[in-house]
């Protein structure tokens, strides 16, 4: 994912609590947005994380302020994410 996609897909998402996945090129980001996605699951993840922000923090990917963290994301080719209803539901599912 180049600057321009990992914005665009950050202005898709709720600025509520939850998890995101960067996912490698094995699948492309299709109309699902959770893990069960068939497609999603094939693929491997790169990254796992939790925010209160769902938006600011997959926008904050776009400007990535180290090397290691910019190489995952020209690597990934999909955001996969779900929304929580508390930041704790987030910790609790990026754990697992």
């Amino acid at each position: 994912m180049d600057a321009d996609a990992v914005r665009e897909r950050a202005n898709e998402l709720p600025g509520e609590p939850g998890v995101y996945r960067f996912l490698d090129a094995a699948v492309e980001h299709g109309d699902a947005d959770d893990f069960t996605d068939v497609e999603a699951d094939a693929a491997t993840v790169l990254y796992v994380g939790k925010a209160v922000d769902l938006r600011d923090r997959v926008r904050s990917y776009a400007d990535p302020r180290g090397e290691r963290i910019r190489r995952m994301v020209d690597r990934a080719a999909a955001v996969d994410t779900v929304v929580t209803d508390t930041e704790t539901q987030a910790l609790l599912l990026e754990a697992n």
